[in-house]
């Protein structure tokens, strides 16, 4: 599911912004949700800090928080969201654009809001069906996540269900490890024999141990003898 992120403090702007985009959405056959904010509080920043794709459409200024600030967290955490910037004051585009934060598209409040915001909605959505992601459904949810958020996949105790380990969240899947595998990309690589760790992810694998830590600090024990001296995981155990 993706997430789109609309902050603004004028209610009529937000409200209309929120039925642009379920428009541009309307004949796109992908699960999203729409988080409106009206600041840029702390309810603001758990959906920036959530799991999942997410689209942001932010007011450049919001009660005297610049949405360009806002912006930099966003980057330091996460590069490949689309950010959309909304203004009333064209003049601040050159500025946006300038700080380097990978702007999809400044958008002026009052000329052509309809067709442009729909167009960069179209856009974004494009750019998330060519990047590597997982789906899956869990609870009767639709989920998109990037791979590259998933720390390890492994195979649940007592259940034919997979734990996904995000940085994050862990969700309960209820598919068959082998099934998962088919579906993962090559960076993930098998330590046991019912578990795949995302090596971009990892921090440290402490071999005496048995033990991989990622660089959120989750770490886990599913480190087998026979997978740590074979394949693409000897090298990494070596180093």
């Amino acid at each position: 599911m993706i997430k789109i992120i609309i902050c603004d403090d004028n209610k009529e702007i937000n409200r209309r912004m929120c039925e642009i985009i379920n428009r541009a959405m309307m004949p796109i056959d992908i699960d999203y949700t729409i988080r409106r904010h009206y600041l840029y509080d702390q309810g603001f920043l758990e959906d920036v800090n959530s799991d999942g794709p997410k689209i942001y459409v932010l007011d450049i200024e919001v009660q005297n928080t610049s949405g360009l600030d806002i912006a930099h967290i966003i980057r330091k955490k996460d590069l490949d969201s689309p950010i959309i910037i909304v203004s009333a004051h064209e003049e601040l585009a050159d500025r946006a654009f300038r700080e380097r934060l990978l702007i999809l598209d400044f958008v002026s409040k009052f000329f052509n809001l309809e067709k442009t915001l729909k167009e960069d909605i179209e856009l974004a959505i494009r750019t998330f069906k060519g990047r590597r992601t997982l789906k899956f459904s869990s609870n009767r949810v639709s989920y998109m996540i990037n791979m590259s958020d998933i720390n390890y996949i492994a195979k649940a105790v007592g259940e034919r269900k997979v734990i996904i380990r995000t940085i994050n969240k862990e969700y309960l899947v209820n598919k068959n490890f082998v099934e998962i595998q088919n579906l993962i990309s090559d960076n993930f690589i098998q330590t046991y024999r019912s578990c795949m760790v995302n090596i971009d992810n990892v921090k440290e694998i402490d071999s005496s141990n048995n033990i991989i830590r990622f660089d959120n600090g989750d770490e886990i024990n599913l480190l087998s003898k026979s997978y740590k001296l074979k394949g693409r995981l000897k090298d990494y155990v070596n180093n």
